[in-house]
């Protein structure tokens, strides 16, 4: 089996950072390692960058309401096939299909936004994470929802979890319940591998899981609009630039 070091950066660059911080976490099945941490998390206060440091990571956040909801099916709380609607205790619909039931396609593009009184739960964009902790979360899919000896998810829902679900619904992008999945209905853009799976969230943060490879891949940053940089897809590159046989 040939052994793959993975690699998790975070660049942490906000408004109070003119510089931005960088941390890098190497890690592998048996431990989770800082390599790299410099630069200032907060200017303000001069508290330095570590790779605890917190990332609001975005959309980023849907994978791990999606991991929510697939233990509530495995525990046999949750029916996927149900009208969400019976489960939130409102009726909620997508406005241009008002006659059609809410069920487990809603994972497929985002995870909605539940109304409780007067709070509103971004389980589609409101999570804060680090470097480490959303490693933690990737190593955990890769390993077919094994997080060490615990096991979070069945290896089926992982399956399921990573298998287009839209079929000719959607002919260009595949999408599985919660993640993109790359190269099985038109070929890749970019160095990778059919069947990887991904998201990406609105400041600047990434992630793949290549099981082909058994790489994770995850590019942190704090920042929005991007302009013209293209350092996600540079790091993408480089990653799998370092694969070697």
């Amino acid at each position: 089996m040939r052994w793959i070091s993975w690699l998790s950066i975070a660049l942490l660059a906000t408004p109070a950072v003119a510089q931005p911080a960088t941390v890098a976490v190497a890690f592998d099945r048996s431990s989770i390692r800082p390599i790299l941490a410099e630069g200032l998390a907060d200017k303000a206060s001069r508290r330095q960058a570590t790779a605890d440091s917190p990332v609001r990571i975005a959309s980023v956040s849907k994978l791990i309401t999606a991991l929510g909801l697939m233990r509530l099916a495995d525990a046999k709380v949750l029916d996927l096939d149900r009208d969400v609607s019976d489960y939130l205790g409102w009726r909620l619909r997508n406005p241009t299909f008002p006659d059609t039931p809410i069920t487990e396609g809603t994972m497929s593009y985002s995870a909605d936004y539940p109304l409780k009184g007067k709070r509103l739960y971004s389980g589609g964009g409101g999570l804060v994470s680090t470097a480490a902790d959303y490693a933690r979360f990737c190593q955990m899919m890769l390993d077919n929802g094994k997080a060490g000896r615990t096991r979070l998810l069945s290896r089926k829902s992982v399956e399921l979890m990573t298998h287009d679900q839209l079929g000719k619904i959607g002919p260009d992008q595949g999408f599985g319940l919660g993640f993109g999945v790359d190269g099985i209905k038109e070929p890749l853009s970019e160095l990778g591998s059919p069947g990887t799976y991904n998201w990406g969230g609105f400041f600047y943060t990434g992630f793949i899981v290549d099981p082909k490879e058994q790489m994770v891949v995850i590019f942190m940053a704090q920042l929005h609009p991007t302009g013209d940089l293209n350092l996600a897809r540079m790091f993408h590159t480089l990653a799998y630039q370092a694969v070697v046989d």
